[in-house]
């Protein structure tokens, strides 16, 4: 009896077996069935039968699978000045790039490969050849790697309860604005929320320091009225120059909608976790307060047994001490010993 191994490759899948060979006796091997593996089944050993001729034995024979891919070609690397500017076109197109194809028809190309297209041609004018597919791999690889990093910050954040969170890894220039545009850290010109045609990187505007420190001032009616008419007369004077989303900037000091909401996530976070320690700590205490009460109990319980055991060894040497007197009087019992006798 001979273990021969044998291979068979079908669809990218490599079939190891061994089949119990008999040298004396030739016989042939008829696979009784067919089964569909998939690729989330390749760490799974199958047990499949087989006949073989001329005695017709059903053998059972392990077959361990395997999943032979080829290898993943990887994103062409960009040189430091592409890649920033491949992220300020992933920016300003965002929101085409996030589309989605409309209707049931397949022709034509999707918006994020007009995307890619696009930029492709705008870094073939820069000197950098790059074919758009391969923008869109390199674009979508950085955008896993910080969207990763950010939620391993906040799982990090809301594990110290608000605190400082773990120190990321560094990254690059291009993945740090990448970063800083997905965290919500950048200031943007035009509306709040980001969706801006143009959008540039800018120092945060002037406002006037009066509506923040205003309550530095007392409030007479002699400070308000001066305080009121300057401020009509400056917005009067500069409505022109001053761009809307300074206006809208003055009721807040927060510049996007990403900032709004992620302090008010952080306040929810942070005020859930406290809750949930509070409980957690009064639970604790009311569980060490039940076993003390539990601990007094037993111990009250070993002493009165400890005292019932007493009471009953002294009933004990009582009843023995009774038995022994009726036995003298009956002249049953001496006390004295045998050998004064003789």
């Amino acid at each position: 009896m001979v273990w021969e191994k044998r291979r068979r490759i079908k669809n990218g899948l490599t079939c190891e077996y061994q089949i119990l060979m008999n040298p004396n006796l030739p016989f042939e091997l008829i696979y009784l069935g067919t089964q569909n593996i998939s690729e989330r089944d390749i760490r799974t050993d199958y047990c499949f039968f087989f006949v073989f001729q001329p005695r017709h034995q059903l053998v059972r024979v392990f077959i361990s699978l395997k999943m032979e891919k080829g290898r993943k070609d990887k994103s062409a690397s960009l040189p430091e000045d592409a890649a920033i500017y491949l992220v300020d076109c992933f920016i300003r197109d965002e929101v085409q790039y996030n589309e989605r194809v409309i209707g049931g028809s397949k022709k034509g190309k999707t918006p994020r490969q007009q995307c890619g297209d696009r930029w492709a041609e705008e870094l073939s004018a820069l000197g950098c050849d790059r074919s758009g597919q391969q923008l869109l791999d390199r674009l979508k690889g950085d955008i896993i790697k910080v969207r990763g990093l950010l939620s391993e910050e906040r799982v990090e954040r809301n594990k110290t309860g608000g605190g400082k969170a773990k120190a990321s890894e560094k990254l690059d220039a291009a993945r740090r604005k990448l970063y800083e545009h997905f965290s919500g850290s950048h200031i943007l010109n035009g509306i709040s929320c980001g969706f801006e045609s143009k959008p540039t990187i800018s120092p945060t505007p002037q406002i006037s320091h009066l509506m923040e420190n205003e309550q530095m001032f007392d409030h007479d009616d002699k400070i308000d009225s001066l305080f009121s008419r300057s401020s009509v007369d400056h917005e009067s004077d500069n409505e022109k120059d001053v761009p809307v989303s300074i206006k809208q900037s003055n009721a807040s000091t927060k510049n996007s909608f990403a900032e709004f909401a992620k302090s008010r996530k952080r306040k929810q976070e942070t005020s859930e976790v406290t809750d949930l320690r509070v409980k957690l700590l009064k639970a604790e205490l009311e569980l060490t307060e039940k076993k003390s009460r539990n601990m007094d109990l037993e111990n009250a319980q070993v002493i009165e047994k400890l005292e019932i055991l007493k009471i009953k060894r002294e009933t004990a040497e009582l009843k023995k001490r009774i038995a022994e007197a009726e036995a003298e009087k009956l002249g049953l019992f001496n006390r004295t010993p045998s050998y004064l006798n003789l």
